[in-house]
């Protein structure tokens, strides 16, 4: 089971059964996945592409030819699934909703006071760092926010008459 985040809020969802290994993709399938992959790259490659700009609205033709060649290096070599940056997948529960929160507390802040966004590697950045001073705190919420949605989750299977 798999864990999604709408407005903050996080949700359990089952994998799809038709999407396994060897198992041959429909017409439906493959737009859905070519979308994926595209949308992948421009947001993992649209820091550059900002940066590049600076206070420009169109690129030079040699920058725009420069980071065409970034942009199919990183289209070939693009995989599913993998972590492009350095951050590793973090599968530890615990972990994995001390980091959420820790995210969300940054890029709050950050927008508090400077008015724009912060992504990507700036945040992940942020994020490990704030983890390695203040981890533990986010760590021990984190633990008694999973024990409480736990907790939850059994009263309400218990009241629907889904626990046995």
């Amino acid at each position: 089971m798999a864990q999604l985040t709408i407005k903050g809020q996080i949700f359990d969802i089952n994998d799809d059964p038709r999407i396994t290994v060897g198992t041959p993709l429909d017409e439906g399938m493959v737009a859905s996945l070519q979308q994926t992959r595209r949308e992948n790259i421009r947001n993992n490659l649209s820091k550059k592409v900002e940066d590049s700009l600076g206070d420009n609205e169109d690129l030079s033709v040699e920058e725009h030819s420069r980071l065409q060649g970034l942009v199919n290096e990183y289209a070939e070599n693009y995989k599913f699934g993998a972590r492009q940056a350095g951050t590793p997948r973090v599968v530890d529960p615990v972990e994995r909703e001390a980091r959420r929160e820790v995210a969300e507390v940054i890029k709050a802040a950050y927008y508090r006071r400077h008015g724009d966004r912060l992504k990507g590697d700036a945040l992940a950045d942020a994020v490990d760092q704030l983890m390695e001073s203040k981890g533990a705190q986010f760590r021990e919420r984190a633990k008694q926010r999973i024990q409480e949605r736990d907790a939850a989750g059994e009263d309400v299977l218990a009241a629907t008459g889904l626990a046995a």
